[in-house]
């Protein structure tokens, strides 16, 4: 690896006051020429920007994790070499954190690799046509990323992971500010410092004057504005932990199993998952609980009161014999409907309803609705499939209006196109595996009451990951919810083991992450239900104040969690404890103007990237030593 430094001016000529100085003062820059050393700081920054991020929680990291590929871009010797590498840098981070989709879909696996390590390369092409302007990077570094994060949370419905603030979720003080800015303000103060860094080490950092040395003025600047920064953000987090805002809320539990699932399907029948999530909640009788919360789609598909009200003599024939599907008669079609209706559908519906009435409190279960399509487009389009969450308040019949995911995961859950362009969804619809049941995005946003007390909103799993949903589930006409329900199923990623017990991924604890950020950004609790982990209750400060967590595992174990501050005495020992739910009574900014601040950023970075395409090249941009030599 090579290094060298700018020097435009003979020191020779300067006074003899300021040749006494020492010369790397004068004319510090790095420059790294190297192949061996472009590639090595490309390398570099992708295993710290995965070790930033949770299950390793190195935070500190984050902020120079960017730093080693910003110093390669750097270099006017070999421009191609730089962006191959970081290139290969990008995919080596995406494929390195995201491999936890490798057993669930490699055909999705490596199209999302392609997509993010592009958005590295734009990363990349901005950034170095910036320094090589001598551009300051503490500026430049944070809206390019930020706005790149942004755009990634759009493009293609959105994959909103690995944005910077994620790696800080557990820097309770630091994130206040996400009730601002969302989570893009911290990541915005992330790439800040990385820019700092660069400028630190790729800019001269003291020029020559007849009094002496002084520090240049781009320094100056960049160091002052990252501090101030960085003291307002820790001074706004401090008030705003030290306000007394809330009151006490709901007594929520939650039923965590551990039932992996692969694209065989599972291993035990939907009626034994549930039975075994029924069971488990027995334990709760006399815990004077206030909600039940079981996880995503541990309730068996159709429990909904539309389905089991369903007249089957009234259908048409198409519907009765898609659910069918068997050589017989009309009539026997119909029979063996009624029949699976109530014979195994209802029987499953009245469990949850016993279990509800044994509680005395409503119980909160994912299952999968199901309703009839009558204006469909086809023969694959006669019912509507929807990934639920049921109310089940002492009758099954109690509510019969359900919240539905309003944005599914594209190209599992839900394939696009199915009704306005059929032969793309079909195409498409080749490479996702049919045990991945296509589910209808709903469109009910209304929030459930509970207790006629406490408005509660349900995010349901990979929906809770984007802020823009979570800010218009939890801020309603009829109201701001009081505590927001993330059930989730990440039994898809838990890896396939042959032999000894199965472990969780990294995928678990990166999804909680997430919810750290939607509890601050709406100033909500977050309560979360999730099948093998990790389900948490998180104050509306972000706070993780309680898991399941089981012989020091939060993944693949099964427990009872209840939220009621250890008051009651008469609940069984084997029943986990957690504080209280409590409900704040602030309204965030961001719950007003939502992603403003991501939306002003990325308008700056398009015009920053517009001047760079368009504008002229600042005159005395540096030369590096080796280009000198090249050119005596």
């Amino acid at each position: 690896m090579r290094f060298g430094q700018d020097n435009e001016r003979n020191i020779d000529s300067l006074p003899l006051e300021l040749t006494s100085q020492p010369p790397e003062l004068l004319k510090r820059r790095v420059w790294i020429t190297s192949r061996a050393g472009i590639a090595m700081m490309n390398i570099l920054t992708a295993l710290l920007l995965m070790i930033s991020f949770a299950p390793f929680n190195c935070w500190f990291v984050g902020f120079v994790a960017l730093t080693p590929w910003l110093t390669s871009l750097h270099n006017p010797t070999r421009p191609k070499w730089s962006m191959t590498w970081s290139v290969l840098a990008g995919a080596l981070f995406w494929a390195a954190s995201l491999y936890w989709l490798t057993w669930i879909t490699l055909v999705g696996y490596f199209a999302l690799l392609v997509v993010l390590t592009a958005f590295w390369l734009v990363a990349a092409l901005v950034l170095r046509t910036a320094m090589r302007r001598l551009w300051p990077m503490w500026l430049v570094t944070p809206v390019v990323w930020v706005g790149l994060e942004y755009a990634r949370s759009w493009f293609l419905s959105g994959f909103p992971w690995f944005n910077l603030s994620q790696a800080m979720y557990s820097r309770t003080m630091l994130i206040q500010i996400a009730d601002v800015t969302g989570e893009y303000g911290v990541s915005f103060f992330v790439g800040m410092v990385n820019g700092l860094a660069a400028d630190l080490l790729t800019a001269p950092l003291f020029k020559r004057a007849a009094s002496g040395l002084k520090p240049r003025l781009a320094a100056r600047l960049g160091l002052a504005v990252t501090v101030v920064v960085a003291i307002a953000m820790l001074v706004y987090g401090r008030f705003r932990l030290g306000q007394h805002t809330t009151a006490q809320g709901p007594i929520v539990a939650v039923v965590q199993e551990a039932y992996p699932i692969s694209l065989q399907g599972r291993s035990e029948s939907p009626g034994d998952i549930l039975d075994s999530h029924l069971k488990a909640a027995q334990a709760l009788a006399g815990a004077r609980l206030d909600l039940l919360v079981l996880p995503e789609t541990m309730g068996p598909s159709g429990i909904n009161s539309q389905f089991l009200n369903l007249d089957v003599n009234a259908m048409s024939d198409h519907h009765v014999m898609d659910i069918v599907r068997m050589r017989a008669s009309m009539k026997e079609q119909r029979e063996l409907l009624t029949r699976y209706i109530q014979r195994y559908v209802l029987p499953e519906a009245q469990k949850i309803e016993h279990v509800s009435n044994k509680l005395d409190a409503p119980v909160l279960i994912g299952a999968v609705a199901m309703e009839p399509n009558h204006i469909p487009v086809g023969g694959d389009d006669l019912w509507l499939r929807f990934n639920a969450a049921l109310w089940f308040d002492r009758s099954w019949a109690s509510r019969r209006e359900y919240y539905s995911k309003i944005h599914p995961v594209p190209f599992s859950e839900y394939v696009p196109f199915k009704r306005t362009w059929p032969q793309a969804y079909w195409a498409l619809r080749f490479f996702v595996p049919p045990v991945m049941e296509q589910l209808e995005p709903g469109s009910n946003l209304r929030l459930q009451l509970l207790d006629d007390k406490w408005r509660i909103a349900t995010p349901i799993c990979y929906e809770g990951t984007f802020a823009r949903v979570c800010r218009k589930l939890a801020n309603r006409p009829e109201g701001r919810a009081d505590v927001m329900i993330n059930m989730s199923n990440d039994g898809w990623f838990v890896p396939p083991q042959k032999g000894g017990k199965p472990r969780g991924s990294t995928e678990h604890s990166q999804h909680l992450a997430h919810y750290v950020f939607r509890a601050i950004e709406n100033r909500v609790p977050v309560v979360r239900a999730v099948n093998t982990g990790i389900s948490a209750s998180i104050d509306s400060n972000g706070g993780i104040v309680a898991q399941i967590v089981r012989d020091g595992r939060r993944t693949m174990v099964s427990g009872t969690l209840l939220l009621d501050g250890g008051e009651n005495e008469s609940v069984p020992s084997e029943v986990l404890r957690g504080p209280r739910v409590l409900v704040d009574a602030r309204r965030s900014l961001y719950s007003r103007i939502g992603d403003l601040f991501a939306q002003l950023v990325s308008a700056a970075g398009v015009v920053l990237t517009v001047i760079m395409i368009f504008g002229r090249r600042e005159q005395g941009s540096p030369i590096c030593p080796a280009v000198k030599r090249s050119k005596k």
